[in-house]
């Protein structure tokens, strides 16, 4: 799991770094549902990449939360992940709770590979192919909630 935290990280510092540089007021009751979401939204991104590896990783000698945990397991550990986020958000005031809508469709998207197995990880691409996409367009609603959170 430690390289799900690392990985979500990379996105979390930073975020983290721009709050306190904008005087964001961190212990705010709308700044840890965000920090928390990003987390685990982050490792179940990073969680998830990695199911398609699982038997590459474990032939080179790779550790990773999925060699560990197995595909199936790990996929399912994602899904639940990215809705812990969404219900994380479903806290914040509106319209921020509107950001509890955004992880879903990643949620959907790995629940497809729910019974994926280590001997056909392989197949868990696609769903990483969609994800991609995914975060174009995602991306692109989160700034326009925060354009419209600033303005309001």
């Amino acid at each position: 799991m430690l390289d799900s935290v690392t990985s979500a990280m990379h996105f979390v510092g930073p975020l983290l770094y721009a709050l306190v540089l904008v005087g964001a007021p961190l212990g705010a009751r709308t700044t840890w549902p965000v920090l928390v979401a990003f987390v685990a939204w982050g490792m179940a991104s990073h969680a998830f990449g990695a199911v398609q590896d699982v038997r590459a990783d474990r032939e080179a000698g790779i550790a990773s939360v999925a060699t560990v945990l197995g595909a199936r397991a790990t996929t399912r550990a994602a899904v639940a992940a990215y809705l812990l986020a969404a219900g994380v958000l479903a806290v914040l005031p509106w319209p921020g709770a509107l950001a509890a809508v955004l992880p879903l469709p990643y949620a959907v998207s790995t629940a497809r590979f729910w019974a994926v197995r280590d001997e056909d990880c392989e197949r868990a691409n696609t769903g990483w192919r969609t994800f991609l996409v995914l975060n174009l367009v995602v991306g692109f609603l989160v700034t326009m909630l925060l354009i419209a959170i600033a303005r309001s």
